[in-house]
């Protein structure tokens, strides 16, 4: 099944975001701290230049996550591919996980067979739920604000992609919280560019 989802940066402490969802009925069900290390294979001049979904579709992810309620830690190689449409919105993602035992020999053995780790993702996501709909509020070291994820639920899964995205939208826009206008934040995305042009 392809699902859509939206991320959006909200320009609001993260403290205020989650009163104001707990304040609707929301409640939080599971805090994530996680690190994601992407990798690629292109190389550091090629990356500067690619558009960001051809960057992700061939970037294999190293994802390690731990749970803070269930007390567990796993790690996972994680492969997207996703569907923009002409103002760059994600409006489908298919996602490939495979678990792994040790990340670090993974992220080890990709550097050593050539693939280009292009960023390094730290974060902590709080999830939020209110009946079927779940709403997970984060924050990525590096990027200001927080960020709000919603993805397809059950009872719109069966509509044609680009109407769950409006769906999802409609779902966030009834919170009124200031954000950049962008319903598809690519949070990786947004954190290299950020540092390339540090570098620049």
């Amino acid at each position: 099944m392809q699902v859509s989802e939206i991320t959006i940066n909200v320009l609001l402490p993260l403290k205020s975001v989650q009163e104001k969802l707990e304040s609707l009925g929301y409640v939080l069900t599971e805090i994530m701290t996680g690190k994601d290390t992407y990798f690629t294979r292109f190389n550091r001049e090629e990356i500067e230049n690619l558009p960001y979904e051809i960057l992700i579709k061939n970037s294999l992810i190293i994802r390690e996550v731990h749970l803070s309620f269930k007390n567990t830690t796993s790690s996972k190689i994680t492969h997207k591919s996703k569907k923009l449409d002409s103002n760059g919105n994600v409006i489908s993602e298919k996602k490939l996980e495979i678990e792994i035992n040790n990340p670090d020999n993974a992220i080890q053995a990709f550097s050593e067979s050539g693939l280009t780790n292009w960023i390094g993702l730290s974060q902590t996501n709080y999830f939020y739920n209110s009946g079927e709909i779940e709403i997970i509020v984060g924050t990525i070291k590096g990027l200001d604000g927080c960020f709000i994820e919603i993805e397809t639920y059950n009872s719109i899964k069966d509509l044609p992609s680009n109407e769950q995205f409006e769906k999802l939208c409609e779902i966030v826009d009834k919170f009124e919280f200031p954000h950049t206008n962008d319903y598809s934040c690519k949070k990786c995305y947004m954190l290299y560019k950020k540092l390339l042009n540090k570098k620049m």
